[in-house]
């Protein structure tokens, strides 16, 4: 099992709203949360809930997390 940081997580989801097609805000849909909420996360004024980082295919542990999808 593969054990991710907050900042790999954030990379993730970084590349994820900059793929061909794919719009922060196509991206926000999936992961059931806002726009702007979105880019908060991706400038780091906000941190990653458990919540978001499920739904990006991440399983929030105490120090770190692993992927699950």
């Amino acid at each position: 099992m593969r054990y991710y940081t907050a900042g790999e997580v954030l990379k993730a989801l970084r590349e994820k709203s900059e793929a061909p097609g794919k719009s922060q805000r196509k991206i926000a849909a999936e992961l059931g949360i806002t726009p702007q909420y979105l880019s908060d996360i991706l400038s780091d004024k906000r941190r990653i809930t458990p919540e978001v980082a499920a739904a990006a295919g991440f399983r929030k542990q105490p120090d770190s997390y692993v992927r699950v999808k």
